[in-house]
């Protein structure tokens, strides 16, 4: 996307007339952060990885190419590796290993409270 910004220019336009007329310049486009998620990875039982990701669906993509068991997105809410930081410590007690958690109940209530999954890009 490219902006445009209105200018005043000075110079002759031919006509021995040297008002100061507008004319338009194109600005460089404004740089956005990509929009990020932070995501709740899981089978239908066993542990759950809770990480961040601007593409859940190629994240989802690589965990399962390491995983022995089959893994689903479980649940997404827009946020930041610092969000993410947060659910970590909030699930500290029932963290088995990086970021993979035990699927306690009070982990599971979270899941259900962001049902249903956030589109993701």
């Amino acid at each position: 996307m490219v902006r445009a910004s209105q200018a005043l220019d000075w110079g002759d336009d031919g006509d021995g007339d040297e008002r100061p007329r507008p004319t338009w310049k194109a600005t460089p486009p404004i740089k956005r952060r990509p929009t990020t998620f932070v995501y709740f990875v899981g089978g239908d039982d066993g542990p759950i990885k809770i990480g961040y990701s601007t593409n859940v669906k190629n994240r989802l993509a690589k965990i399962q190419n390491g995983c022995p068991f089959r893994v689903r997105v479980l649940a997404t809410v827009r946020g930041s590796q610092s969000d993410e930081m947060v659910y970590h410590l909030r699930f500290a007690a029932d963290r088995l290993h990086g970021e993979w958690f035990a699927r306690s109940p009070e982990l599971l209530r979270e899941i259900e409270r962001l049902i249903p999954p956030a589109h993701s890009p």
